[in-house]
């Protein structure tokens, strides 16, 4: 029963970090549009589509307010629509046509903090050391728990 609670931990850990990296190389991806598509300003601002990139569920629940990419991808307001209140109020409720933009003056940490991929081997390495560590607690932990 033991050796079942370690293994189900350890794989907890497994998913849990490919999550993690899953999310890492989405928000480097939706930074990455937007600075190639030079949406740097208000005026400049672009929807997901017009950055290149997919106008799905994950990418504008990524944008959502409170979230780290918010920190450096603003969102300004709907496309099509004029820039006030409206606008802004059809952004905040999270419209498909939103538009956002990357301000120049967080384009280098962007860059710094965000753009940086990476690589499905970091994440294949940890994995393969999370099952090492799972399998060694797993005969290691008997031990101990049977002389008690």
């Amino acid at each position: 029963m033991t050796e079942w609670i370690i293994r189900l931990i350890g794989a907890g850990l497994i998913v849990g970090s490919l999550f993690a990296f899953l999310g890492i190389r989405r928000r480097s991806k939706i930074v990455s549009g937007f600075l190639s598509a030079g949406a740097l300003s208000r005026e400049e601002a672009k929807t997901l589509t017009e950055a290149g990139l997919k106008n799905s569920f994950f990418n504008r629940f990524s944008l959502r307010d409170g979230t780290v990419l918010s920190r450096y991808v603003v969102k300004t307001g709907v496309a099509g629509e004029e820039d006030g209140e409206a606008a802004e109020k059809g952004a905040k409720k999270g419209g498909s046509g939103a538009r956002y933009y990357v301000p120049e003056e967080k384009k280098e940490e962007a860059e710094v903090r965000l753009v940086k991929k990476a690589p499905i081997y970091i994440w294949i390495v940890g994995a393969l050391a999370l099952a090492a560590a799972t399998e060694a607690a797993v005969r290691i932990v008997p031990m101990f728990t049977s002389r008690m």
